[in-house]
């Protein structure tokens, strides 16, 4: 089971509404839905009564009973976000830490989000997420958010563009950001009254509204991104994997 010298919960934001995947928690995967397999995963290493789902569909809601507590948020909220902040306000949620776990990533692992714990060890982490190494074949995709930090992993930057730039073609690794993120509580409340940014506008990332408000965010290493389920191929690729 997880563990941190801090109380923490962890908030499962899941809307109905998708462009690319309509009802993709609903859909079918190891014998019940996406949903439903993301929180059992989550349940076998967070106590259910940590555990909590903010979902603007009462179907949805459904298909968590007893899995999760679940919070019925409003549908016109814009991020996943800001579905974790009005989950931990609804539910007067007082655990120190949140984290923010995906709704399509049924193969998250332990390991993962013990990391995100772990690094807010570290006195002056207020925001806390992931990165992995980035495949070759990623580093010109703009579909793969790329990060850099300074020395004490505290992200200096995230973009869609290849960073840092290898005008010297030097040796150098380049790392994929993962969107699993850890926050203290009272940060993550406080992030509700940003607005949204240049930097944030111009790369379509939620994440620079935070660093251009001075938020640190701290980055943890992991060994591989995992499989998100973005379209009904992947769903298919799932299928596969699930046992």
């Amino acid at each position: 089971m997880l563990s941190s010298s801090r109380t923490f919960a962890i908030v499962v934001p899941a809307r109905r509404g998708s462009t690319r995947f309509p009802a993709k928690p609903l859909a079918p995967l190891g014998g019940q839905t996406l949903i439903g397999c993301v929180l059992d995963r989550l349940g076998q290493f967070c106590p259910v009564e940590q555990l909590y789902l903010a979902t603007d569909d009462p179907e949805i809601a459904t298909k968590a009973a007893g899995k999760s507590q679940i919070v019925m948020t409003p549908s016109d909220l814009p991020s996943g976000t800001d579905r974790c902040q009005y989950a931990v306000r609804e539910a007067h949620i007082k655990a120190e830490l949140i984290i923010n776990a995906q709704g399509d990533e049924p193969f998250v692992e332990e390991s993962q989000v013990q990391a995100l714990l772990d690094l807010f060890e570290h006195p002056s982490t207020q925001i806390g997420t992931l990165a992995c190494p980035c495949e070759p074949e990623e580093v010109q995709n703009p579909n793969a958010v790329k990060v850099v930090r300074n020395s004490e992993e505290f992200a200096l930057y995230f973009s869609r563009s290849p960073i840092p730039f290898n005008r010297n073609q030097s040796v150098i690794q380049h790392w994929r950001h993962l969107g699993l993120y850890a926050f203290r509580s009272e940060v993550l409340l406080e992030l509700a009254q940003l607005s949204p940014s240049s930097l944030e506008l111009a790369e379509s990332l939620e994440q620079l509204r935070w660093l251009e408000n001075g938020y640190s965010i701290r980055v943890a290493n992991v060994h591989s991104q995992g499989l998100s389920i973005d379209t009904p191929e992947d769903l298919e690729k799932a299928q596969s994997l699930w046992i």
